[in-house]
Protein backbone atom coordinates (compact mmCIF):
# COMPACT_ATOMS: atom_id res chain seq x y z
CA UNK A 1 0.00 0.00 0.00
CA UNK A 2 1.40 3.41 -0.63
CA UNK A 3 -0.04 6.57 0.82
CA UNK A 4 0.96 10.49 0.59
CA UNK A 5 2.05 12.97 3.30
CA UNK A 6 0.95 15.96 2.76
CA UNK A 7 -0.17 19.75 3.98
CA UNK A 8 -3.63 19.87 4.25
CA UNK A 9 -5.07 22.47 1.62
CA UNK A 10 -8.81 21.67 0.19
CA UNK A 11 -11.83 22.00 1.85
CA UNK A 12 -12.11 18.33 0.81
CA UNK A 13 -9.30 17.35 3.12
CA UNK A 14 -10.18 19.44 5.63
CA UNK A 15 -13.53 17.20 5.59
CA UNK A 16 -11.67 14.10 5.62
CA UNK A 17 -9.12 15.32 8.68
CA UNK A 18 -12.55 16.21 10.45
CA UNK A 19 -13.55 12.37 9.91
CA UNK A 20 -10.60 10.95 10.81
CA UNK A 21 -10.23 12.72 14.06
CA UNK A 22 -14.16 12.01 15.03
CA UNK A 23 -13.87 8.40 13.66
CA UNK A 24 -9.82 8.14 15.68
CA UNK A 25 -11.20 9.05 19.03
CA UNK A 26 -14.35 6.41 18.78
CA UNK A 27 -12.21 3.74 17.73
CA UNK A 28 -9.10 4.39 19.63
CA UNK A 29 -10.97 5.45 23.68
CA UNK A 30 -14.18 3.16 22.91
CA UNK A 31 -13.11 1.08 25.97
CA UNK A 32 -10.99 3.54 28.15
CA UNK A 33 -13.39 6.96 28.28
CA UNK A 34 -17.26 6.89 28.99
CA UNK A 35 -20.00 6.41 26.37
CA UNK A 36 -20.99 10.13 27.81
CA UNK A 37 -18.04 11.65 27.52
CA UNK A 38 -16.76 9.62 23.69
CA UNK A 39 -20.60 11.13 22.96
CA UNK A 40 -19.38 14.64 23.05
CA UNK A 41 -16.99 13.96 20.89
CA UNK A 42 -19.15 14.78 17.46
CA UNK A 43 -18.36 14.83 14.13
CA UNK A 44 -19.72 18.07 13.41
CA UNK A 45 -17.42 19.26 16.11
CA UNK A 46 -13.83 17.19 15.09
CA UNK A 47 -15.00 19.17 11.06
CA UNK A 48 -15.43 22.63 13.20
CA UNK A 49 -12.01 21.96 13.86
CA UNK A 50 -10.42 21.05 11.04
CA UNK A 51 -12.03 24.08 9.62
CA UNK A 52 -11.03 27.21 12.15
CA UNK A 53 -7.35 25.58 12.53
CA UNK A 54 -6.32 24.21 8.90
CA UNK A 55 -2.44 26.05 10.00
CA UNK A 56 0.45 23.44 10.36
CA UNK A 57 -2.01 20.11 9.78
CA UNK A 58 -0.13 17.68 7.94
CA UNK A 59 -2.60 14.34 6.45
CA UNK A 60 -2.14 11.45 5.31
CA UNK A 61 -3.75 10.12 1.74
CA UNK A 62 -4.83 6.24 0.85
CA UNK A 63 -6.17 6.53 -2.91
CA UNK A 64 -7.05 10.34 -2.58
CA UNK A 65 -8.46 9.17 1.12
CA UNK A 66 -7.54 11.07 4.20
CA UNK A 67 -7.11 8.43 6.46
CA UNK A 68 -4.49 10.02 9.10
CA UNK A 69 -3.37 13.23 10.53
CA UNK A 70 -1.06 15.17 12.48
CA UNK A 71 -1.00 18.92 13.86
CA UNK A 72 2.35 20.35 15.27
CA UNK A 73 3.60 24.36 15.78
CA UNK A 74 5.34 26.10 18.44
CA UNK A 75 4.64 24.46 21.88
CA UNK A 76 1.41 25.77 23.32
CA UNK A 77 2.95 25.89 27.04
CA UNK A 78 4.05 28.99 27.33
CA UNK A 79 6.22 28.54 30.04
CA UNK A 80 8.27 26.81 27.34
CA UNK A 81 10.44 28.93 25.43
CA UNK A 82 12.59 27.87 21.89
CA UNK A 83 9.99 24.42 21.81
CA UNK A 84 7.91 23.13 19.04
CA UNK A 85 5.29 20.66 19.60
CA UNK A 86 3.52 17.70 17.77
CA UNK A 87 -0.26 18.16 19.04
CA UNK A 88 -1.69 14.83 17.97
CA UNK A 89 -1.23 11.94 15.51
CA UNK A 90 -4.50 10.34 13.97
CA UNK A 91 -4.34 7.36 12.32
CA UNK A 92 -7.79 5.60 11.21
CA UNK A 93 -7.16 2.06 13.05
CA UNK A 94 -7.58 0.24 9.57
CA UNK A 95 -3.93 1.65 8.33
CA UNK A 96 -2.49 0.93 12.06
CA UNK A 97 0.84 -1.14 11.58
CA UNK A 98 1.48 0.71 7.85
CA UNK A 99 3.93 3.30 9.11
CA UNK A 100 1.50 6.13 8.71
CA UNK A 101 1.45 7.51 11.90
CA UNK A 102 5.76 7.14 11.68
CA UNK A 103 6.01 9.18 8.62
CA UNK A 104 3.62 11.89 9.73
CA UNK A 105 5.83 12.37 12.46
CA UNK A 106 8.76 12.43 10.70
CA UNK A 107 7.55 14.75 8.32
CA UNK A 108 6.35 16.91 11.28
CA UNK A 109 9.83 16.74 13.25
CA UNK A 110 11.45 18.23 9.55
CA UNK A 111 9.09 21.49 10.33
CA UNK A 112 9.70 21.89 13.83
CA UNK A 113 13.72 21.13 13.30
CA UNK A 114 14.78 25.04 13.76
CA UNK A 115 13.37 24.16 17.61
CA UNK A 116 16.11 22.49 19.99
CA UNK A 117 13.28 20.70 22.18
CA UNK A 118 10.03 18.94 20.51
CA UNK A 119 7.47 18.08 23.00
CA UNK A 120 4.77 15.06 22.22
Amino acid sequence: MTFLVKNMETEEEKIGKGTVHWQSWHETYEDLLSKDYLQTITREKCLQIATDCPENTLIAQVDSQVVGFARYGECADEEVQEAGEIFGIYVLEKYHGQKIGYRLMQACLEYLSEFPKVFV
